[in-house]
């Protein structure tokens, strides 16, 4: 039986007759005018058909997070004099955003210099004293006694030295925590402290976020967790186009007990450019590989709920034949039936049906 007789009678059997009929009559009209006009497909571009590798994916829902994101807290009890960031502010890494009072932790500081400064005083005066006591006990002038005496004291004046400059180097790090900067460039996404407010240690103050390196968090069910690996390689879609091709990073080495998913992450590259955090994309992952025929969506004729192509017979003339057709990516469609290798399609079918009608309007003047 012929190949085009063979369409024909598989679209006689469509469920719905309306739409049987509307194909039919744009068949036969194409057949028709492909008679009397002989090669309408010039403005076509015709593409040969031929079976191509594809790779096969799973697609499932993930959220950007941010790799760094982070809670600011306060290190010391104080008042907080100055609120320099807020909600969405952009800020750069080592940008001041709070200040605390710091009049209290400045006298602690003073006082543990002082304590520097006396521990160095006797110091100068314990050893001039034992380096004196020294000299007599070498003459027999002085006993044992005096001379451990003053050893004592001057190891005493060392460790009160000691002490001293530890209580100054606390005292200057409680000082650096009344000047809180921003540990790397982000985002302000909340703000938990207003001025005025006294705040202890471990009272949250900012919380931020990079905008750079993101990651994206998705969850896989536990049939095909064969398929997410460390350092696999997925596609990341982003508003329906193809954003970046990322790795796996991280396999959570336990089910969700509610959902029984298996949390997975995929670290973005540094330069993609679009999605934020908390944005949804979709995480591509390999199944397979297989051959399927491919064609551009542009060459594709909807009516209703079928579809065709022009296929280019004798002298490129055009017949319309119904195709099914099967997923759709990257401005490609897989053909599942109806075309076969070697044949010839019209690469755009508006041009094709356009010269159609044009042939008709000029054959009935």
């Amino acid at each position: 039986m012929d190949y085009n007789c063979y369409k024909l009678i598989t679209i006689c059997d469509l469920e719905t007759t309306a739409v049987k009929q509307r194909l039919l009559g744009r068949l036969a009209g194409s057949l028709l005018l492909t008679f009397v006009m002989g090669s309408a497909a010039a403005l076509a571009e015709p593409l040969t058909i031929g079976h191509q590798t594809v790779t096969d994916y799973r697609a499932f829902d993930g959220t950007v997070e941010a790799v760094n994101q982070s809670t600011i807290s306060a290190q010391v009890q104080a008042v907080v004099t100055g609120v320099y960031a807020d909600v969405g502010d952009q800020i750069g890494a080592g940008t001041l955003i709070v200040k605390l009072d710091d009049t209290e932790i400045q006298a602690k500081l003073r006082q543990a210099q002082a304590s520097v400064a006396a521990a160095k005083a006797s110091i100068f005066d314990t050893r001039s004293q034992l380096q004196r006591l020294k000299q007599l006990y070498s003459r027999k002038a002085t006993s044992q006694s005096s001379l451990d005496s003053a050893q004592a004291a001057y190891d005493a004046a060392l460790a009160q030295l000691e002490a001293a400059r530890s209580e100054v180097a606390v005292a200057q790090r409680q000082l650096s925590y009344t000047q809180i900067k921003a540990p790397y460039s982000g985002l302000v996404v909340s703000r938990q402290v207003e001025l005025g407010e006294t705040v202890q240690p471990g009272t949250p103050l900012l919380t931020g976020l990079a905008l750079s390196p993101l990651r994206v968090l998705v969850q896989v069910p536990q049939s095909l967790k064969a398929i997410a690996v460390k350092g696999g390689k997925v596609q990341i879609d982003y508003e329906g186009k193809p954003l970046a091709d990322a790795s796996i990073s991280r396999v959570s080495p336990l089910a969700s007990a509610d959902t029984h998913d298996f949390a997975v992450r995929v670290d973005l590259p540094s330069d993609v450019q679009g999605p934020l955090p908390g944005e949804a994309v979709k995480v591509r992952f390999v199944t397979g590989e297989r051959q399927a025929i491919l064609i551009p969506r542009d060459s594709i004729v909807h009516e209703g709920e079928l579809s065709a192509v022009y296929v280019l017979g004798d002298q490129d003339r055009p017949l319309l034949r119904q195709v099914r057709l099967g997923a759709t990516s990257e401005g490609k469609v897989e053909v599942l039936a109806g075309l076969r290798d070697g044949e010839r399609i019209a690469g755009n079918a508006v041009d094709v049906m356009s010269e159609l009608a044009k042939k008709a309007v000029n054959d009935g003047r």
